[in-house]
């Protein structure tokens, strides 16, 4: 079986306004076909450098453009991960960055708050509080697990996930051009080593002097680049096979044996 997946490059400058970004969003999710899976890049409603303070009036805001932009996904019957985006915990005390996870019908399938925060308190850790959990959600044939920029460089997470079932690793982010070289060979180490599908969707666009990288990929569980993007704004398409990870776990037992070990 095939699942087409969007890997959506969003343009992140913090000089134009929040909504013309999640009006471009909106455009791309409008030309979609039904059961797509729609993906979106990492705090890409803020941007991930020189954000303004995180107060209740921003939290509010994520919460409007998610039902946006859940309303499309419903009405093109398509399934969205959301990227992240700044999350309250459920009492309200810690502040995550966090991605979410929504079916074609709506309903939350998996939340992901991202462990390894970049620049620990004196970067993220200023206003993010590090998750300490991992998750899967199984639909349509494929387990699929979420990570987020950072987390990349942390392959102990990847392998706890395949101990979970993983099949497909989503990894939403806004790395930097000046280290994208290490951004695609780590998304092509997590696929090789995992025997895993890696979806890997950046953000390109300049915040606070940091340039971002682009390069969103598609990888194989062989390795295999299957598509990617340049440095441009636009949404990556192409089709990942459910049955080939399976395949390529069994021809070559990699994974099995750390599995059993």
């Amino acid at each position: 079986m095939k699942i087409e997946v969007a890997l959506i490059q969003v343009r992140v400058d913090l000089e134009e306004e929040m909504e013309a970004r999640v009006n471009q969003v909106l455009k791309f999710l409008d030309t979609l076909r039904e059961g797509t899976i729609a993906i979106l890049p990492e705090l890409w409603t803020i941007g991930a450098f020189n954000y303004k303070p995180i107060t209740q009036e921003v939290l509010d805001s994520q919460q409007c453009i998610t039902n946006q932009l859940l309303k499309k996904a419903k009405e093109r019957k398509i399934h969205l991960h959301l990227g992240s985006m700044p999350s309250q915990g459920r009492e309200g005390l810690a502040l995550f960055n966090q991605s979410k996870f929504f079916d074609q019908t709506g309903s939350l399938i998996l939340e992901y708050s991202k462990n390894h925060l970049f620049g620990g308190k004196g970067g993220e850790g200023k206003d993010f509080t590090p998750g300490n959990t991992s998750a899967t959600a199984s639909f349509s044939g494929m387990t699929f697990a979420s990570a987020i920029c950072y987390d990349l460089r942390f392959p102990e997470l990847f392998r706890d996930l395949i101990c979970k079932g993983a099949e497909t690793f989503i990894i939403s982010a806004s790395w930097p051009s000046a280290r994208i070289s290490h951004w695609r060979t780590l998304l092509t180490s997590r696929a090789i080593e995992n025997q895993a599908y890696v979806l890997g969707c950046n953000a390109v666009g300049s915040q606070g002097g940091v340039e971002l990288g682009g390069n969103s990929l598609i990888i194989n569980p062989n390795g295999e680049i299957v598509a990617e993007l340049g440095v441009e704004e636009g949404a990556l398409l192409s089709n990942i096979d459910t049955e080939l990870v399976s395949k390529s776990r069994l021809s070559f037992p990699a994974v099995s044996e750390f599995l059993n070990s």
